[in-house]
């Protein structure tokens, strides 16, 4: 019987003994079988997590305030003027300014406007306790809405004049050589904003008006 040849390779590894095959497989399958030591899946995962690095991510932009060129006014005038009952307001001084105004209400309510709104309501449920126009129209130091500024006008012109209706004299002082501001597109808050008044023209930080 001829015998059998061995590879070069065979010869760098040496002779086997018999069944030396068998026991170098049955070691490989009790190997993969121990119990895993405490930590290892931990060193895997975290080698895992070094291989894979998250995307880049900007940071976060800055938030951006928007200021608001704001008036004060008393009430119930304040909640006369967002609620839209009111159309015009007078003023000693004229303006250039055309665009959305903030509207806001003093800290106080003199005892005319207190006398009006037990005027308004006698005529107007609306304006009684308890109602949502009354609680508009009694809210102090507050931001209660906007309007936008259309036009301006003398209380000199009689033209101008024309367009104030009777009930709308009634709420503003429309005397010789004042001026009413036309207010439109009235917006109210549903929560109105405190805010600290100030005399004239100022500007508001509205960054977190709700609108109703």
């Amino acid at each position: 019987m001829a015998a059998q040849r061995r590879s070069p390779h065979d010869a760098r590894r040496g002779p086997q003994a018999p069944g030396a095959g068998s026991v170098l497989r049955g070691a490989r399958q009790a190997h993969r079988h121990l119990p895993r030591m405490p930590g290892q899946g931990r060193i895997r995962e975290m080698d895992g997590a070094r291989r894979h690095h998250p995307p880049h991510q900007p940071p976060p932009s800055p938030t951006r305030i928007q200021l608001m060129k704001t008036l004060s006014l008393l009430q119930p005038w304040a909640g006369l003027l967002v609620l839209g009952i009111k159309r015009f307001e007078t003023r000693s001084f004229n303006t250039r300014y055309r665009g959305r105004l903030g509207i806001h209400a003093s800290a106080r309510m003199p005892r005319e406007g207190r006398e009006l709104l037990e005027e308004l309501g006698k005529v107007n449920r609306d304006f009684r306790p308890g109602a949502y126009k009354y609680r508009v129209c009694t809210t102090l130091g507050h931001v209660l809405g906007e309007v936008e500024v259309l036009e301006t006008c003398s209380t000199n012109d009689p033209h101008a004049l024309r367009l104030v209706s009777p009930g709308e004299r009634d709420l503003g002082d429309y005397s010789p050589d004042r001026f009413f501001w036309i207010c439109k597109n009235p917006r109210i808050y549903e929560h109105p904003i405190p805010a600290k008044g100030q005399l004239g023209f100022w500007n508001w930080e509205n960054h977190q008006a709700s609108r109703h």
